[in-house]
């Protein structure tokens, strides 16, 4: 990753701005807050994280799982609407 951001730096003259898209309310509640409450021993590797995004001036957002494209194109799942699913 740190390649592809140094060549982009070095065509563009500038840092490109990163964002990574969830579906999980907890991953992008803990990047925001800084603490995981529910597991405390896995606070070190979330701090290691928000390390590494500081440094990539990287952020995190997160999305509904309905509209989480990776879900279609990565699992077994066939997606539609949420409407005809009642918003599930």
């Amino acid at each position: 990753m740190w390649r592809a951001i140094y060549m982009c730096e070095k065509l563009y003259g500038r840092r490109l701005r990163i964002t990574a898209y969830t579906d999980s309310a907890v991953l992008a509640g803990q990047t925001e807050s800084g603490v995981v409450k529910s597991e405390p021993r896995m606070q070190g590797h979330l701090d290691y994280i928000l390390m590494n995004m500081e440094m990539l001036q990287m952020r995190v957002k997160w999305i509904e799982r309905e509209y989480n494209l990776a879900d279609i194109l990565t699992k077994h799942i066939w997606w539609c609407p949420p409407e005809w699913t009642g918003g599930r």
